[in-house]
This record gives C-alpha cells, structure tokens and sequence, in this order.
C-alpha cells in the first residue's frame, strides 16, 4: 500500500509541475488532433495487418497439421490415387497461369475500390 501511495503521489506532484497557462490556438489544436488521429489509424491499420498474418499463419499450420496427421495415422479411406501430372500441350499451362493471374488482378482491383470506396464513405 505505502508504494502505492508514494507512486501517486509522485504522479500527482508530477502532474502538478507540469505549466497549465500555455494556451494553444485552435489551428494548433487542430493540428494536433489532426496528428492523433493519423496515429490512431496508423496503429489500427497495424494491428489489421498483423491480424491477419496470425490469421493465414494460424491456417496454413492447421492445414499443414492436418496433413502431417493423414500422413502419420496412414488414413487410406480416402482411397486418393497418386497424382503425377505431366502437360504435353504448353498452352494449358499458359491458360492456367493466365486464368490465376487474371484471378489475383480482379482481387487486388477489389481490395483497392472497397478501400477506396470506405475512404471516401
């Protein structure tokens, strides 16, 4: 209790110290708000990102996991044959890369208008 109380206390002597007649004019005001909340969408965006990299992180382990463990126990009900897969003709490859990047272009259009879009909202 006695630290508690000396640790207050400094707070409040601190606080104390601390010049209360500076006044700011209301374009510095606004300008430090306007500084806050830059940081407060700085840091949300932060933890979105990071959010969602434990997120697709935690995924993969999960799936990886899941596999390791049709491996281990030797699950055969699947009855899955061996896939090998070899292409004779170049242009179903092409088609197939052409289809996955034109997926990945429409996506990443997608997350820039939605953004965009809430932006403005």
């Amino acid at each position: 209790m006695n630290i508690e109380e000396s640790e207050k206390d400094m707070l409040k002597d601190l606080l104390q110290s601390l010049p209360t007649t500076e006044e700011y004019s209301k374009s510095r005001k606004q300008a430090i708000m306007h500084e806050i909340r830059k940081e407060s969408v700085r840091i949300q965006k932060r933890k979105e990102r990071l959010g969602w990299l434990a997120t697709t992180l935690a995924s993969f382990f999960i799936l990886l996991l899941g596999i390791k463990a049709f491996d281990f126990l030797d699950i055969s009900f699947l009855n899955m044959p061996s896939i090998s897969i070899f292409y004779t003709n170049i242009s179903t490859i092409l088609f197939s890369v052409f289809i996955g990047v034109l997926a990945s272009v429409l996506l990443l259009l997608d997350y820039f208008l939605r953004k965009k879009y809430w932006e403005h909202k």
